[in-house]
């Protein structure tokens, strides 16, 4: 919750929202706790507003599409939130801004 909360409250702040994304990555990889309280948290619509938000810091993409990967993994609850979060969209518009990016591919 307080990733989340200073992800809302410094949207403008790239370096900080990258770490944030990070963050998240690292306490819901292979944790199903985290990943619930992560998504009732709003982790997933925090990711794709940072993703829309820097859209030309490469870095950034990364450790986002990271971040959802591990959020949404066996999460069917986390999924739908990033269905409706436009989190597909932002993925593939990300791959589009950034084609020399092999992390992205």
């Amino acid at each position: 919750e307080a990733v989340v909360a200073v992800m809302r409250t410094h949207r403008e702040d790239a370096k900080l929202q990258r770490a944030a994304c990070l963050t998240l990555a690292r306490i819901n990889t292979d944790n199903a706790d985290n990943r619930a309280k992560a998504g009732n948290a709003g982790a997933v619509e925090a990711v794709v507003v940072a993703m829309r938000t820097h859209s030309e810091d490469a870095w950034l993409q990364q450790a986002a599409c990271m971040t959802l990967t591990f959020i949404i993994k066996d999460d069917a609850d986390n999924m739908v939130k990033a269905a409706y979060a436009g989190a597909v969209e932002a993925v593939v518009a990300a791959m589009r801004r950034h084609t020399g990016s092999v992390v992205l591919q």
